[in-house]
C-alpha cells in the first residue's frame, strides 16, 4: 500500500494541501466543497490532450477553494483505489462536479476528457482563459503559468514538475513520454496548485 509524504510548497505554506488516501477523507472534501459558497477550482491531469489517444485517460483530479486544495489520483498507475473504491472516486467526482460552481483553466477541454473517459457530465460556470480574455483583452498570453504568476505570484509553480520531465524523458510528451509516467508524489503537488 502507497504512503505518501507530499511537501507544502513554502512559498505557500499557509495555504491547506490535502491527498486524500481513503473513501472517508474524499467524503469529508465533499462535503466541504459542497457546503463551500464559493467558486471550486478544479483541474484534471491526463496522459494526452488527445481524446481518443489510445492509452490516454484521466490520472488525476484537483479541487480547490480559497483556502484548500485537494489532489488524488483517479487512474494513474500508482493510484491506492481498488476497483470498487475507483468507482465511489468516480461517484465523488460527479457529485463536487454537478453540484459545486466550477471553474477552470482551459476547462472545455477537461469537461471533454471527464465526459469521454469517466462518463462524468458538468458544466462549469466560467474558465479562467475567457475571463482572462475578457479582464484584459490587449494581453497577448492568456496562459496558466502567466495567469498563476501575475495574480497569485506563483511564477514558478510548475518547476518541480518540469525539471522531473526534464530528467526523465519517459515523461516527456515531446519525446514520446506522457504524464503517466510522472509519479504520484510528482503529480499531486503539481496539480494541487
Amino acid at each position: 500500500e502507497a504512503v505518501y509524504e507530499l511537501p507544502k510548497p513554502a512559498a505557500d505554506a499557509h495555504y491547506d494541501y490535502q491527498y486524500p488516501m481513503t473513501i472517508e477523507e474524499l467524503e469529508q472534501m465533499r462535503d466541504e466543497l459542497i457546503a463551500a459558497d464559493e467558486l471550486i477550482a478544479a483541474d484534471i491531469e491526463s496522459i494526452s490532450v488527445n481524446l481518443t489517444h489510445p492509452y490516454n485517460k484521466v490520472l488525476s483530479i484537483a479541487f480547490a477553494t480559497s483556502k484548500k486544495a485537494w489532489s488524488f489520483p483517479v487512474d494513474h498507475k500508482e493510484s491506492w483505489w481498488n476497483d470498487v473504491e475507483r468507482r465511489c472516486v468516480q461517484d465523488i467526482m460527479t457529485q463536487v462536479l454537478t453540484q459545486c460552481k466550477i471553474i477552470g483553466h482551459y476547462v472545455k477541454s477537461d469537461t471533454k476528457s471527464l465526459r469521454y473517459h469517466l462518463g462524468i457530465d458538468f458544466v462549469p460556470v466560467g474558465d479562467t482563459i475567457q475571463l482572462s480574455r475578457l479582464v484584459n483583452p490587449e494581453a497577448i498570453e492568456h496562459g496558466l503559468k502567466r495567469l498563476a504568476g501575475v495574480h497569485l505570484q506563483m511564477f514558478d509553480y510548475d518547476e518541480e514538475l518540469l525539471q522531473y520531465i526534464r530528467e526523465h524523458p519517459e515523461a516527456d510528451y515531446k519525446k514520446g513520454g506522457n504524464y503517466g509516467n510522472i509519479p504520484l508524489e510528482k503529480l499531486l503537488p503539481y496539480g494541487n496548485k
